[in-house]
């Protein structure tokens, strides 16, 4: 049929011009806007082996929206995976592992008796365990119970608090009406690690204790570099994005 050609020919011009898309909002070389135009089926492929595959198989993002997608799928996979394995080897390891799948699946009370079962011997200061304990707690409005795990490990720990725990310590402060602890913890966190999801809720909190100017700056500091970020960063972090200009309104 002689449209087939035409149509051919259109959608390699459309994978270039997606190609250019991404090549202007990564700031790379404006010379692959020429290649993509003037050779649009091989300047495609180029492009796509050298720039495109080594970002997209690196990018975060992508492994969340695959897991997401796996999820929608087959939204109990994990979990039977991890009760397979802990019947099959009961260890230590298996239980916290079927303890995070069984607290995805919001099945909190059989995530603390996992959690609790493992914490003996070597893994009795885990940081994933301890982590996932106050987690889990902290989702059941047991605040206070999570708040001594937390200052448990961090007495064991010297105060050396790994990733994620810091942010849920400032958190649980806060759900325990500590506001003098939570906001000092929440300051701390906003200055040794401060990832959206800290400034976000941090702006939230300020925010709900009456705290208007400081959660202003907070937040508008966060959104003014969300305006930089590119497209993926941004759909990794649409949750914190979203709480963030909910607390701004």
């Amino acid at each position: 049929m002689p449209s087939v050609p035409y149509l051919g020919i259109g959608a390699h011009v459309l994978v270039a011009i997606f190609f250019a898309i991404h090549a202007l909002r990564g700031g790379r070389n404006l010379t692959w806007l020429f290649v993509l135009f003037a050779f649009p089926l091989l300047g495609s492929i180029v492009y796509f082996f050298v720039e495109f595959l080594p970002e997209i198989r690196g990018s975060r993002a992508v492994n969340v929206t695959g897991k997401a997608v796996r999820s929608l799928i087959d939204p109990k996979r994990a979990l039977r995976e991890a009760e397979r394995a802990a019947e099959l080897s009961p260890s230590a390891d298996n239980r916290i592992r079927l303890a995070t799948a069984l607290f995805d699946a919001n099945r909190f009370d059989e995530a603390i008796a996992q959690y609790q079962s493992a914490a003996v011997g070597l893994h009795e200061f885990d940081p994933t365990l301890n982590l996932g304990l106050a987690r889990t707690l902290l989702a059941q409005n047991r605040a206070f119970e999570a708040r001594a795990v937390i200052e448990r490990y961090m007495l064991h720990e010297k105060n050396r608090v790994p990733g994620d725990l810091p942010l849920l310590y400032a958190r649980t402060l806060a759900a325990c009406n500590d506001q003098q602890a939570a906001l000092a913890q929440f300051e701390r966190v906003l200055a040794e690690d401060p990832t959206p999801e800290a400034r976000s809720r941090c702006g939230e909190y300020l925010r709900s204790i009456g705290q208007d100017a400081r959660a202003r700056e907070v937040l508008n500091a966060f959104m003014a570099d969300v305006k930089h970020w590119p497209r993926n960063v941004r759909a990794l972090n649409r949750e914190w994005i979203d709480l963030a200009e909910r607390s701004l309104r």
